[in-house]
């Protein structure tokens, strides 16, 4: 939760300094990277929402989630990530749809 928190502070560069190419970089190894990081990210963030359903954050994660099978420590976070790109930011009702249309 804190990481989230953190992603809004002001670095030399600009707000976001760097922080775009990491969700980007998080997506990309989602199926290796500790779910928990992206869960905090993207929790009570619109921004770090957004660019994580730019990135394909919402495909990955159903793709880990169905991977995972029951491995709790996965899918649990994996889970909570997906519920938060899904509320709550401009871009939610796009990621559902991305859930309903690909996944069912």
């Amino acid at each position: 939760r804190n990481l989230s928190d953190s992603a809004n502070k002001v670095g030399p560069q600009g707000p976001h300094e760097g922080f775009d190419a990491l969700l980007h970089m998080l997506v990309g190894l989602l199926g290796q990277s500790d779910m928990n990081v992206l869960s905090n990210l993207t929790c009570n963030n619109q921004r770090n929402k957004i660019i994580t359903c730019q990135a394909g954050g919402v495909e990955a994660l159903v793709r880990t989630i169905l991977q995972a099978g029951e491995r709790e420590d996965i899918t649990e976070p994996a889970v909570c990530a997906l519920r938060h790109l899904t509320s709550r930011h401009p871009e939610a009702e796009a990621a559902q749809n991305a859930v309903r249309i690909h996944y069912g």
